[in-house]
């Protein structure tokens, strides 16, 4: 939905008034996860990767009180029928979740009837409801007006740059936003335009992921299946780019060492698991032997992966700040630096300062960093635990019960 910036000033505030003279639902919460959801296989039943998921299948478990009506989207309609069998054996009388299929989370979309029923039936059940949760201010582009509250979970750890070079890209609407520490908060709030007093340090439920996973049985099973038992895991999860990777003349990290990198998974007795951004398209892997493709499906999450994996390496994806809280090696490769800070640039000057973990730009420095990470010769310095106090205000995988007091204490109100 691409809009001028006129046009979406005239968007937002005829919906801001039809949401006005709205009726409200008393105790309805909308709950819109990350768009992403569809391809990354993301639900309420396989939450643990999505901060609004993780947060209702909490509620759907663990909340007493007044009659809650929860509206739901959800990205494959085909999950209906498991989801609500799923709902229905919990059998918490206090909670009523309604599902409705989302008008997003497709690469393309068909504005044809179908789509504008569901838009405006969508719309109208937003409308109508107190609580509005979403997990992308960027995202989430209607207003809210007095008596709603809209809390932004949020997406990530500001890693990349990314808000302030836009026009209308305020979250300022949001009456509560969710983040890690002081740090993200204030660059979130200066990239996002943001009043500070409304962004909290409280953390992202997923994270909890990485230590209290309840699907580390299916991860292990999965890696059984595919020869990889028993194995040391190394995580490679790259960010997005906008050109397509090929990988047919190099190793899985672009360098042209393939067989240096065999003998050293040999020797540690260990497997790369790749998992690519949903919209990246990648030609000429060789996804065999010591490399694995993580093909993304609803036995588990890559936080579920995230909570057994020994070592992660991304480049400028804030994956691997989640990453952080296993006090795990973790490598940055930045190959192409120079290229990508000149293309988007980073929250953080110099982001290498604040890195919990090794930074490399050549095959040789991997391999350094692969073999310290592999041989247990890493250990976390005085200036990492500095870095991970930057990023992280708690260390206790409770996000989701902060969140959750968050959200009980604007129902009260």
């Amino acid at each position: 939905m691409s809009k001028s910036p006129l046009k979406k000033r005239i968007f937002r505030f005829s919906h801001k008034i039809i949401n006005k003279i709205t009726p409200k639902h008393k105790g309805r919460i909308y709950v819109e996860p990350h768009r992403n959801g569809k391809k990354d296989k993301y639900d309420l039943i396989n939450c643990n990767s999505d901060n609004c998921l993780k947060l209702t299948n909490f509620l759907l478990n663990n909340y007493k009180g007044h009659k809650l009506d929860i509206v739901l989207e959800i990205y494959d309609i085909d999950r209906i029928q498991i989801i609500n069998s799923y709902i229905k054996k919990i059998n918490n009388h206090y909670v009523n979740i309604f599902l409705i299929e989302s008008c997003w989370g497709d690469e393309k979309k068909n504005f044809n009837f179908d789509f504008i029923k569901r838009y405006i039936r969508n719309t109208i059940l937003k409308f109508t409801s107190e609580i509005w949760i979403a997990d992308t201010g960027w995202a989430h582009f209607f207003d809210n007006v007095k008596g709603q509250t809209l809390i932004s979970l949020n997406y990530g750890a500001p890693f990349k740059k990314g808000g302030i070079e836009f026009d209308d890209f305020s979250h300022n609407h949001f009456d509560y936003i969710c983040e890690t520490s002081l740090m993200t908060a204030k660059i979130e709030s200066s990239e996002r335009h943001t009043d500070l007093d409304k962004i909290l340090d409280i953390g992202f439920p997923r994270n909890d992921t990485l230590k209290y996973s309840d699907k580390k049985m299916a991860v292990r099973k999965w890696l059984k299946d595919n020869n990889a038992d028993g194995k040391k895991i190394i995580l490679y999860a790259p960010t997005f780019r906008k050109y397509d990777v090929d990988v047919s003349k190099t190793n899985i990290f672009g360098f042209e060492d393939y067989d240096e990198l065999n003998v050293l998974l040999e020797k540690y007795n260990a497997i790369i698991v790749t998992k690519f951004h949903p919209h990246q398209r990648v030609y000429n892997a060789d996804f065999s032997g010591n490399v694995l493709d993580f093909k993304c499906t609803y036995d588990f999450s890559v936080y579920d992966l995230m909570s057994i994996s020994d070592v992660m390496i991304s480049d400028y994806s804030s994956i691997i700040v989640d990453f952080f809280l296993t006090h795990k090696p973790s490598i940055f490769l930045f190959s192409d630096y120079d290229e990508y800070n000149d293309s988007r640039g980073f929250s953080f000057d110099p982001i290498q300062s604040v890195c919990y973990g090794d930074v490399v730009y050549t095959w040789d420095e991997m391999k350094v960093a692969l073999s310290k990470a592999l041989d247990g010769s890493w250990v976390e310095t005085e200036d990492n635990k500095r870095i991970f106090s930057l990023w992280y205000k708690y260390d206790d995988f409770n996000a989701t019960k902060r969140c959750y007091k968050l959200l009980k204490e604007v129902m009260n109100k």
